[in-house]
């Protein structure tokens, strides 16, 4: 009976629980030190601007420390799959030159299940940089732009010459939409003007271009004018060159608005809607946007695993051979995220594909790695 009772107390902690919580551990000093070394790398030439203004004396010195501190979540969140695919090739590196590896494989570890702190690693920092892109980054490059734009782009001569795909509500129910707006004369192309009564068009402006007449009124080349009765039934007259007045101003048109990496997911969905809705404009190039909100986060996941795979391989890495390896490869992940970007943004792919592509083409990389490994 005694033996029986003993039989049914719980046995110690499994062996594989150990060896979870020892490679986690072991992930989170290389995981610090490739964010941190990276960092440097990217913002040293912000830091060399900063400096040059400090050395000007241009701009008040705490102005510019407020710029800079805000502008390295831009280039932190480029850092997060470096950073994993360093950690993992660092600690199975070490674990494989020093033949714990070996010892851990012939305990009875397979090793799929030797990658699960990877997997759990690699998720948490995946969720992370959701979550610091979606919520920190917009917040942080929103602040540090107004800075550069107002304080230090102001001290030195403007560059900016026009403005492109504008959207102004100029009443309640008026949106006016320009293609290409002209900051010196107040000039413009393409402008799409929409009338609304109870979310119904009653009228369509648009004009190839033209410009600012002063005292509310816009003088409008090579246009056409559509007007919808109750009906329904349309009234459609072209005019070669005529003035109308409209609410909207040229400080209207001037004023900066958000780029994509300055929204949030949520905004930039609400952006897309309002504007498919009212036929306003492509929205190709902000669907990318979107995307790449939710597919660029699993790439730290992906970088995790490529780390693994190359530390377990028959080669050894130096720490700062796996640093130039994951710099190399987070370049290449750029390139190709680049690309892709670019053919869904002009239409020859579709704006999923385009945002999701170069995360398959790594994972097809980190599978054959796996399986080269596994052979060995």
């Amino acid at each position: 009976m005694a033996r029986q009772e003993r039989a049914r107390t719980p046995e110690p902690t499994p062996m594989f629980r150990l060896v979870d919580r020892y490679i986690l551990k072991q992930l989170g000093a290389p995981f610090v030190l490739g964010m941190f070394g990276a960092l440097i790398i990217l913002s040293f030439g912000q830091f060399l601007r900063a400096v040059k203004y400090l050395t000007e004396g241009r701009v008040e010195t705490l102005t510019i420390m407020k710029w800079f501190i805000f502008r390295v979540p831009e280039d932190m969140q480029y850092i997060f799959p470096a950073a994993s695919l360093m950690a993992t090739l660092f600690v199975f590196g070490r674990l494989s030159k020093e033949n714990e590896l070996a010892a851990l494989l012939a305990s009875g570890i397979s090793l799929g299940r030797l990658m699960r702190p990877v997997l759990l690693f690699g998720v948490t920092v995946s969720l992370g940089v959701f979550l610091f892109n979606d919520h920190l980054v917009p917040k942080a490059m929103a602040i540090s732009q107004r800075i550069w734009k107002e304080r230090l782009r102001a001290s030195g001569p403007p560059n900016a010459i026009f403005k492109e795909n504008i959207l102004v509500r100029s009443a309640q129910e008026q949106l006016i939409y320009v293609n290409r707006f002209y900051l010196k004369d107040d000039s413009f192309r393409n402008m799409l003007v929409r009338d609304y009564r109870s979310s119904r068009p009653v009228r369509i402006l648009a004009a190839d271009s033209g410009r600012w007449m002063g005292q509310g009124r816009w003088l409008l080349e090579k246009g056409v004018e559509t007007r919808f009765s109750p009906s329904g039934k349309a009234e459609v007259r072209q005019f070669a060159s005529q003035e109308f007045e409209l609410p909207a101003r040229p400080t209207d048109f001037k004023l900066e608005k958000l780029k994509a990496d300055e929204m949030t997911l949520a905004q930039i969905v609400d952006k897309i809607r309002y504007l498919e809705e009212r036929g306003l404009a492509d929205t190709k190039k902000l669907r990318v946007e979107m995307y790449l909100k939710t597919a660029f986060p699993p790439a730290a996941l992906i970088f995790a695993f490529i780390g693994a795979a190359i530390g377990i391989s028959p080669s050894r890495s130096g720490g700062f051979i796996g640093f130039g390896v994951s710099l190399i490869m987070t370049f290449l992940y750029y390139v190709a995220m680049s690309l892709s970007t670019s053919l869904g943004k002009t239409g020859v792919l579709t704006p999923m594909v385009s945002a999701w592509l170069h995360n398959g083409l790594f994972l097809a990389i980190c599978i054959y790695l796996f399986f080269k490994a596994s052979t060995r």
